[in-house]
């Protein structure tokens, strides 16, 4: 098959001329067309939600499920657009992120501050969510003790910082999951502008981020 440069910002049809031995009921030679009508952001959102169902370790999973985040924020105008109408990943581009901390657990602290990843709504009680877990788990987590992180967006405040201790009770912007890790995300600071790396233990939402 010969192939044609083409504009990925354009609408165009792939033509494929298909050759079988064919039998009386069924010709030997027939066309097959497919039209396409993506554009190339468009296409990337898919190629991202293709890597966000493919992964399948537990960090794979945080690295494609941070990037599609990262892609719906470059891409505001797109995202209104394809909330509207019925698509295979509607409701990924609406919610605020799957990817988020385990706070306040009282019968199974040593979880508390670590990150997870929402899987679904608990079928048996409307206020607890499926969370997976980095060691490979999925429990049932109230939706008051997993804090789901609003990565670019949301607003934090930080605390108990020893190395650092400056720095407790101001206020920044979670940026991203510092990459290659699991216990850290990454904070630009309002003052400095300065971005750096705290652990889950030593941030928490802005009670006016927590609210909207």
């Amino acid at each position: 098959m010969e192939i044609y440069e083409t504009d990925v910002e354009s609408s165009y049809i792939v033509c494929f001329d298909l050759e079988h031995p064919g039998s009386e009921t069924w010709p030997r030679r027939m066309s097959l067309c497919m039209q396409h009508s993506m554009t190339a952001d468009r296409m990337d959102f898919e190629v991202h939600l293709k890597e966000c169902t493919d992964a399948k370790s537990f960090p794979e999973k945080i690295v494609a499920e941070a990037a599609f985040q990262e892609l719906k924020l470059a891409h505001p105008l797109l995202v209104s657009s394809l909330v509207k109408i019925p698509t295979h990943f509607g409701h990924r581009l609406s919610a605020g992120g799957v990817i988020g901390c385990v706070r306040g657990l009282r019968g199974a602290s040593h979880l508390n501050d670590t990150i997870g990843l929402f899987i679904s709504k608990d079928p048996n009680n409307p206020k607890r969510s499926a969370v997976e877990l980095a060691d490979g788990q999925v429990r049932s987590v109230s939706d008051t003790n997993f804090d789901l992180l609003r990565i670019g967006t949301g607003r934090v405040d930080l605390h108990g910082l020893t190395g650092a201790a400056h720095l407790n009770g101001k206020r920044g912007t979670l940026l991203r999951v510092k990459p290659g890790s699991l216990e850290r995300v990454v904070i630009r600071m309002d003052v400095s502008g300065e971005e750096m790396a705290v652990k889950f233990a030593n941030f928490k939402r802005c009670v006016e981020d927590a609210q909207t």
